[in-house]
């Protein structure tokens, strides 16, 4: 009797460990609102402390760092008469990292409330820019936000980051262009 008892329980068990025990799906978040492909590009319009100006945010290509991809970010500006700046970020799940100076570092979760470092603090629908209204933006702020004036960035689905509000300069969304589509 213990014998078929235990067959019984082995089938069971053996039933229920079928495919429909799978790890949980791999998000997508930060690829939906931190959009790192080849040739996407952003125009931002900044007002700042002593002039405006135009930034230009570039996907260039990408690059391995650690055995993990990581895609170049340029960011240069139209008046000012600075050297481009060039970052380096990935997406994975729901994070986005950092690699600068050898390290890889966690810059935004957009999902979990670690406020160490760059977390959604808020969601907003029908926020209007001069490139169009969007629903589900993410408002990202870092755990200065509140206390020196660090940027409050707000992050459209499938746009990426479309205003950028702080104590020092603020940007907006003027223009992008992410594969074919085109946001002006």
């Amino acid at each position: 009797m213990k014998t078929i008892v235990l067959f019984a329980l082995c089938i069971i068990f053996l039933y229920g460990c079928g495919d429909k025990l799978t790890s949980p799906p791999t998000s997508v978040e930060s690829k939906v609102y931190f959009p790192l492909e080849t040739g996407n590009i952003w125009h931002y319009s900044e007002k700042g402390f002593i002039w405006d100006d135009t930034l230009i945010v570039t996907v260039s290509n990408s690059k391995i760092f650690n055995r993990k991809t990581y895609y170049e970010v340029k960011r240069e500006y139209i008046v000012k008469d600075i050297k481009p700046a060039i970052d380096y970020y990935r997406t994975e799940n729901n994070k986005v990292y950092l690699y600068r100076v050898n390290k890889d570092s966690l810059y935004i979760d957009f999902v979990n409330k670690d406020t160490t470092v760059g977390y959604v603090y808020s969601t907003a629908d029908n926020v209007v820019t001069k490139v169009g209204t969007f629903d589900k933006v993410k408002n990202v702020g870092w755990p200065a936000s509140a206390f020196d004036g660090a940027p409050v960035n707000s992050y459209a689905p499938n746009v990426g980051l479309i205003s950028s509000v702080g104590e020092g300069p603020s940007y907006e969304l003027i223009y992008a262009k992410l594969g074919d589509k085109i946001y002006k």
